[in-house]
């Protein structure tokens, strides 16, 4: 599943299309990863200038579960997670009130997931938050203990 920042795409719009400006960070290797599963990370910042990360992927599978974990790793931040659909429905959330450091989601694609985005969101509202975080996305059956205690082997 390969996961693109917002950053990493050219936003020039020569012709009327972005295009990436970076290789993909991870990609789903189906043939050699056991089960289909995998975990990333991924580290950023989020402030009032910048309160929003997008992260972006395609081939998840219908079917394929895609869990997704973010913490606070300083500052003051709150971390919200919302995944969208191709159609920028959102169709998983959490955190939306800021009460905790860190935020956790699971969504089953019904549907292949072919542009679909995770936005990382500083919350809450006009005041948000500054700090880093660390987003680990995982899909199938990724190491529970990876993503429930932050630790990857």
């Amino acid at each position: 599943m390969p996961i693109r920042s917002e950053e990493e795409f050219d936003l020039g719009m020569l012709g009327g299309e972005a295009e990436p400006n970076s290789e993909a960070l991870a990609s789903l290797d189906r043939e050699t990863s056991p089960a289909g599963a995998t975990v990333e990370e991924v580290a950023g910042t989020l402030s009032a200038a910048e309160p929003m990360q997008v992260y972006e992927f395609q081939d998840a599978q219908a079917g394929d579960i895609v869990y997704a974990w973010v913490e606070s790793t300083s500052g003051d931040l709150r971390p919200s997670l919302i995944l969208r659909n191709h159609a920028d429905k959102p169709v998983s959330a959490a955190n939306l009130n800021g009460e905790q450091d860190q935020a956790t989601l699971e969504f089953t694609m019904d549907e292949v997931g072919e542009n679909y985005q995770l936005d990382v969101i500083a919350c809450c509202g006009d005041d948000p938050m500054d700090g880093e975080y660390r987003l680990l996305v995982g899909v199938n059956a990724p190491d529970t203990h990876c993503l429930a205690f932050a630790v990857c082997h």
